[in-house]
């Protein structure tokens, strides 16, 4: 039996579908991501063993296709997490959650807590273009059920200063070479600060504000870049730093910018202990 062509109509509804589901795979599957400079990875970093990093939690959005790693986060206490204002600045509320307790992203079992975001609290004075006040508090629907894969992370210590060559460790799923995609895999790496004046020798006097921090220096071979954003910055024990913004990935002669935690300890405090009041 010979087959009937499809009418033009048909043929047209069929292609609209196509291209429909092209796009939206398109933009959930990452291939329109925003400025790399806006999405730090690690790069030249190793897996990171089950329980090491504890406070450590997975920004999620979850749209046409599914949920996908964004950014990530630090824990701070049962019910709030710390992260970048321009990590959340383009979603929803509703369609944001955390995930929590691993350090593979395609461990399903029993460790992985999956917790819905219901507040989004970013700094009053945040800006997009120069990531000044790059800093933003996520408040849950419910607590996260802390445990040894689970725990908050402490702020610095009132008047604790990072002084140059610290070797601080950075933490993400982002990807591990500059084209690539997210990595599945939680990374940690050590990178060294720098003073506020040779980071500005690399990125001029007005981009880096007294309330950002530096490191990475060339030999190192380590970066973040997209993918890592709003993930911890650990020196001396303490969480110092907010993976924020640079120029591309693994630049020899821009390192990385973090938003400075003590700058922002105070403002941290205010919404977490009204909220625990």
């Amino acid at each position: 039996m010979k087959r009937r062509r499809a009418s033009p109509l048909l043929q047209l509804h069929h292609l609209l579908v196509l291209l429909l589901l092209l796009l939206f795979g398109a933009a959930e599957g990452g291939l329109w991501k925003r400025e790399q400079k806006d999405f730090p990875r690690i790069i030249g970093g190793i897996d990171a063993k089950p329980g090491e990093f504890p406070h450590q939690v997975s920004v999620q959005h979850r749209g046409f296709l599914g949920s996908r790693h964004v950014c990530g986060g630090t824990i701070l206490t049962e019910q709030h997490i710390l992260t970048t204002a321009d990590c959340v600045d383009d979603f929803t509320v509703a369609s944001l959650s955390v995930v929590a307790g691993v350090v593979s992203l395609e461990d399903h079992g029993e460790n992985r807590q999956v917790i819905q975001i219901d507040a989004v609290i970013p700094h009053e004075d945040f800006n997009v273009v120069t990531h000044s006040n790059n800093v933003a508090i996520l408040k849950l629907k419910e607590p996260l059920a802390l445990g040894d894969l689970v725990q908050p992370l402490s702020l610095p210590p009132d008047g604790e200063v990072v002084p140059e060559n610290t070797l601080c460790t950075v933490i993400g799923w982002g990807a591990i070479f500059e084209t690539g995609d997210y990595y599945k895999e939680l990374q940690k790496a050590e990178m060294t600060t720098l003073t506020d004046e040779a980071c500005r020798a690399s990125y001029g006097a007005m981009a880096i504000e007294d309330s950002m921090m530096c490191a990475g220096l060339p030999s190192e071979e380590v970066d973040t870049c997209d993918g890592d954003e709003g993930g911890p910055l650990l020196c001396m024990g303490h969480l110092h730093g907010i993976t924020s913004w640079g120029q591309g990935c693994l630049q020899s002669y821009y390192p990385r910018v973090f938003t400075e935690v003590a700058c922002y300890k105070s403002w941290i405090m205010m919404y977490i202990s009204a909220d625990l009041s």
